[in-house]
């Protein structure tokens, strides 16, 4: 039987430990080992989770500092002795089925990356978005490239949570890790570093995550100030990778709009705010249209708003 190693990083959610670290325990496939990376909680998270480990054997409970999610899953796939890796943040939680839908895909048919459907949930209401990438008969790594460049909301997406790896692939020298100097967008970028190795993706249409958006502490939740527009620097990332792929130039045509969106956005707040951040912030989204925001074509997500607020930073680039 083939070993999966499910990842946990667990950071001050308490609150809903218990039914993520359960759902793994439920789970339909029984090889499985729970590594529980808690990195720093303060609210009785690391105290549960050496509970969890003193009573199951499948689990394992590691401590570590608070530097950042990817860190935490750095340390995961670390001590991981899995065949396959999958994650899940403590925030959520997986079908009881969800794994071995999984690994029973991969190994009949000979993959390396297998990609799931999610659902939503918030205040008990589960909703899943209608993705036409799971209604095709088929599928290509074009497909898969230019689904997370153009379909932003793709299902799929670049998160890890709804997916499981080979195990084999990531740890190819160079191994693959998560880039510990993001904490956005860095399941994305890992997610393209692996599919640049694989030879073979698969899609289920069973739904293999249950995403709580019931957090409003979650890592996923971006504010408007300068060190959420520092995170902008793993979407400019996550472009550079796409444009190293065969025919990836839509993909990162279509990510380098929504960087600039967000640029734009960010700058219309920030001009009537009175933060004492402004004037770095201000710099910071200044350098970042600087080097993406010519020989691009601006899409049809562009309202006139966005469209003057982008000439406005072109110029104030300059003077």
């Amino acid at each position: 039987m083939n070993k999966i190693s499910v990842i946990v990083p667990v950071y001050n959610t308490k609150r809903y430990l218990c039914r993520c670290v359960d759902g793994l325990l439920c789970q339909s496939y029984s090889d499985i080992e729970i590594l529980l990376v808690e990195n720093g909680s303060t609210d009785g998270c690391r105290e549960l989770c050496d509970q969890y480990a003193n009573k199951y054997p499948q689990i394992e409970a590691y401590h570590v500092a608070n530097k950042g999610v990817s860190y935490a899953r750095n340390i995961g796939m670390k001590n991981a002795k899995g065949d396959f890796l999958a994650f899940c943040d403590s925030d959520d939680y997986m079908p009881p089925y969800a794994l071995k839908h999984m690994v029973e895909a991969l190994l009949s048919e000979k993959a390396d990356l297998c990609i799931g459907r999610y659902k939503e949930q918030f205040q008990d209401k589960e909703t899943e978005a209608v993705d036409s990438f799971f209604e095709k008969s088929s599928m290509n790594m074009q497909d898969v490239i230019d689904t997370i460049g153009i379909n932003r909301q793709w299902n799929g997406g670049g998160y890890v949570w709804n997916k499981m790896f080979r195990a084999s692939v990531v740890r190819q020298e160079p191994s693959l890790q998560f880039d510990e100097k993001l904490d956005c967008y860095e399941d994305l970028k890992f997610a393209l570093e692996f599919i640049k190795r694989t030879e073979k993706i698969i899609k289920i249409n069973e739904v293999v995550y249950i995403y709580n958006k019931d957090n409003v502490n979650s890592i996923s939740h971006m504010r408007y100030d300068f060190q959420s527009i520092c995170k902008l620097k793993g979407l400019e990332e996550v472009c550079e990778i796409l444009e190293t792929f065969p025919n990836g130039s839509r993909a990162m045509q279509s990510r380098k709009n929504q960087l600039l969106k967000m640029c734009t956005s960010f700058y219309g707040r920030l001009i009537s705010s009175r933060s004492c951040e402004k004037k770095k912030s201000v710099k910071l989204l200044k350098e970042i249209v600087k080097r993406n925001a010519y020989n691009i074509k601006l899409d049809a997500t562009w309202g006139v708003r966005h469209r003057v607020m982008l000439y406005i930073m072109k110029i104030a680039i300059f003077c």
